[in-house]
């Protein structure tokens, strides 16, 4: 694509007619005939690594300082993130027009609630790919495993591409609060945006709950601006924040409400938890629908009631809305049973905010059980507040709680437990222990659970890494609970 063509509309004035190969942020992803779009980030800052580009085959650099370079184009633009949103837009021929798109915001759910609808539209014959946390894929594969959330510009088009190329016609994006107020989505054309539920999370990075919900809102705002027709606001009625949010929409916007507590367009009614899954009954225009469903716990039926309000949308039938649901056995890395003959339960859990972790431990004590082992730590680099909430949480209720590493990154693993540990203490309770090995705690915890006791492995999910320092080691709960489990087992039959 031509140069002036790929920056149209953007704050930079450029008839150039040199040929563009691609467009990248990543100095060492730069080939012939690159952009390199120089931003200056929290943690580094681009325009150090212009050489580097500029070595590796980039012919355009841009960048909000004064640079000057013989040996390539600068241009320099005001607002490089929104310059770097509508030239992907442009370079990939704006490919979020040609599909239908659904952005899901909130706290937590996002991951559950895209692999739910992602299972209810490829379930009906709507070919679908997902953008989010677990990784980015199509209908057809895996694309790549997921660096973020949402992905940065260049790489969020390059994605949404590639899934029209595998002949997808929709997909569903988890849109994170970074994402929103980094204008990686700047430039998206949604057909319908879900919100699930508002909790105090990422205050490392937004500092107030004020900028935190403010940056939620901009999912809202970008519906508004979108030039699809038909277009849909999926709220979950129950939380406060829904009625934050339809200040914003425009008149154009169809709104559908999700609830179990208030009054809404879509609600479920007699719901039965158990250690297997759920039963339930959806009111929608004066009908009622019997669901069941494998996943755990009320928090799911959340995420169930907003994936069900997209394929209401495009008037799926409810018996075949059910048949889909019951097909899902699991997401990865989310009250995620792992299987075992020692007669104990054991679950892995992505909870790493204070009302995560409670959430899913109400769950869990709400099936029948002797004991709750639960095995957390707290990410380093991260908001150092919700430390000793969790603490708190986990040692009222769970009936013992090892203390471990999570991804320490560059904070000092013990001085993190430390401060876990401190909510504990203040409490008064010593029903736990320190173990900051991640897998001679899990171990730890394997072997102390007996019959009818149920292990909850907290704060990672599907992760299959653990970042200590700056290194990324390959480390997975799943795999290392699995082998915990069978060691034990052997270990018992000799």
């Amino acid at each position: 694509m031509r140069l002036s063509e790929v920056l149209k509309n953007t704050d930079i004035e450029c008839y150039s007619e040199i040929e563009i190969k691609g467009i990248s942020l990543n100095s060492k992803d730069i080939k012939s005939d690159y952009i390199f779009f120089a931003i200056k980030g929290r943690e580094s800052d681009g325009n150090l690594f212009i050489d580097e580009a500029i070595r590796n085959g980039a012919k355009v650099i841009i960048t909000e300082e004064e640079i000057n370079r013989k040996d390539a184009i600068v241009l320099r633009t005001k607002d490089i993130l929104k310059t770097l949103s509508v030239s992907s837009k442009n370079f990939y021929s704006n490919p979020s027009e040609k599909l239908n798109l659904i952005g899901i915001t909130g706290t937590k759910g996002k991951t559950t609630t895209s692999f739910i609808i992602e299972k209810i539209l490829n379930y009906n014959g709507i070919k679908t790919g997902v953008i989010g946390t677990i990784n980015y894929r199509s209908s057809k594969r895996i694309i790549s495993e997921a660096e973020n959330t949402t992905p940065l510009a260049c790489k969020l088009n390059m994605l949404l591409d590639e899934i029209i190329k595998d002949g997808d016609e929709a997909a569903v994006m988890e849109v994170s609060s970074h994402s929103l107020k980094l204008k990686r989505v700047e430039d998206i054309q949604f057909n319908s945006a879900i919100f699930t539920n508002l909790q105090s999370d990422h205050m490392d990075f937004h500092k107030t709950m004020e900028d935190y919900s403010r940056s939620k809102l901009i999912l809202f705002e970008l519906l508004n601006k979108s030039d699809k027709k038909n277009k849909t606001a999926i709220l979950n009625e129950d939380d406060p924040f829904s009625t934050e949010i339809k200040k914003v929409l425009s008149k154009e916007i169809k709104i559908l409400t999700y609830s179990i507590e208030k009054n809404s367009d879509i609600k479920a009614k007699n719901i039965e938890l158990n250690p297997w899954g759920s039963t339930f009954d959806i009111e929608h225009e004066g009908e009622k629908y019997e669901f069941k469903t494998e996943l755990i716990g009320k928090h799911n039926i959340y995420n169930i009631l907003a994936a069900l309000a997209v394929g209401i949308c495009r008037k799926i039938d409810f018996q075949k809305l059910s048949e889909a649901i019951l097909e899902i056995k699991t997401v990865p890395g989310r009250v995620e049973k792992i299987e075992s003959e020692e007669g104990f339960f054991a679950y892995i859990d992505y909870a790493h905010t204070e009302k995560s972790l409670i959430e899913v431990l109400k769950t869990l004590n709400s099936i029948p059980h002797s004991k709750i082992i639960t095995v957390f730590g707290c990410g380093g680099d991260r908001d150092r507040t919700k430390r000793p909430l969790m603490g708190k949480a986990a040692s009222s209720l769970s009936d013992f709680v090892v203390i471990t590493n999570d991804n320490p990154r560059t904070e000092d693993p013990l001085e993190i437990i430390r401060e876990i540990e401190k909510g504990i203490k203040d409490l008064g309770k010593t029903n736990y222990s320190v173990i900051p090995d991640r897998k001679e705690a899990i171990n730890y915890a394997v072997n102390m659970a007996r019959k009818n006791d149920i292990i909850l492995i907290a704060g990672k999910g599907h992760e299959n890494y653990q970042i200590i320092g700056k290194e990324k080691f390959v480390f997975s709960d799943k795999e290392t609970l699995i082998e915990a489990i069978n060691l034990k087992k052997k270990k018992e039959k000799k």
